[in-house]
């Protein structure tokens, strides 16, 4: 059953439409798509196998008459969360402490 505004919603065939979570990530994808064509960054999102990383920025710049991507890639992975507050200029919210580890365990 997929939540939308905080209400349950269903196909008009009666089907469940897809989950809460997939809703949201969906949500966060478009979003991050939305700030890196802001950016003029090109993104590569959401890897076959993912290993918390959920997709790649990447430099473009123009070589000729030809835009190509250049630079090593930035690696990032979305975050949502419905607790979080303002504290002045930053959004803050509480991350669970594997995920620092699993970031450091990854660059080894």
């Amino acid at each position: 059953v997929a939540w939308y505004a905080g209400r349950q919603r269903r196909s008009r065939r009666g089907g469940d439409l897809i989950s809460r979570e997939h809703t949201q990530e969906a949500l966060s994808l478009a979003y991050v798509h939305a700030l890196a064509g802001r950016a003029g960054l090109n993104i590569a999102a959401k890897p076959i196998f993912d290993y918390g990383i959920d997709g790649y920025f990447y430099r473009v710049k123009m070589r000729g008459r030809e835009r190509v991507e250049t630079g090593p890639p930035v690696r990032f992975q979305m975050k949502a969360s419905v607790d979080w507050q303002h504290e002045g200029e930053h959004v803050v919210y509480d991350l669970e402490a594997r995920a620092p580890d699993h970031r450091r365990a990854r660059a080894r």
